[in-house]
């Protein structure tokens, strides 16, 4: 018997994508993960500033600014934490030379829509296509191998046995 995590990662990802309790638990541990940034990054917007809805698979995605000020120093923590697409850190640059000006609520709305699609919308798109590989099993996948790292210590007491065929160490 070995252990499944003395493999490379491309050699455990088979394995994880065969069976159906690794799989979905390969599954679960990207999301909890994933969802938990993207709330990490809606923490940085406080009092209300914004009104959203998103999910997986999700028709109702949507992202509302509700109190623009707030919501521009949101951005801005969140551009301090996390870091941003260049469109967004240029529109929000924009958008903090025209506080107190009449185009300030035109372009802040647009850095609303900005952020929404490249911050939180391509995570969401990030999921789908997690899942979507996850599903149809390809092994050979880059991304899922990268993210076998992520899984490791949920696997740590699975072994393949002289059959090839995984089995867990439960010690009593």
């Amino acid at each position: 018997m070995k252990k499944l995590v003395s493999l490379s990662h491309a050699e455990i990802l088979p394995y994880i994508l065969n069976s159906k309790e690794l799989s979905e638990k390969f599954e679960e541990r990207i999301c909890d993960c994933e969802m938990s940034y993207l709330e990490e990054k809606m923490n940085c917007f406080i009092n209300g500033s914004v009104k959203y809805s998103y999910g997986v698979y999700n028709n109702d995605n949507y992202f509302r600014v509700v109190d623009n000020l707030e919501f521009l120093n949101g951005v801005e923590k969140c551009i301090d934490m996390y870091g941003a697409s260049l469109v967004v850190e240029n529109k929000f640059e924009q958008c903090k030379k025209l506080v107190n000006t009449n185009l300030f609520d035109y372009h802040i709305k647009e850095l609303g829509r900005l952020f929404f699609k490249e911050e939180i919308l391509k995570d969401i798109e990030y999921l789908e296509d997690i899942s979507y590989k996850i599903t149809n099993k390809e092994y050979n996948n880059q991304l899922l191998i990268d993210r076998v790292e992520d899984f490791t210590d949920e696997i740590e007491d699975v072994f393949i046995n002289s059959e090839n065929k995984l089995c867990e160490m439960k010690y009593l």
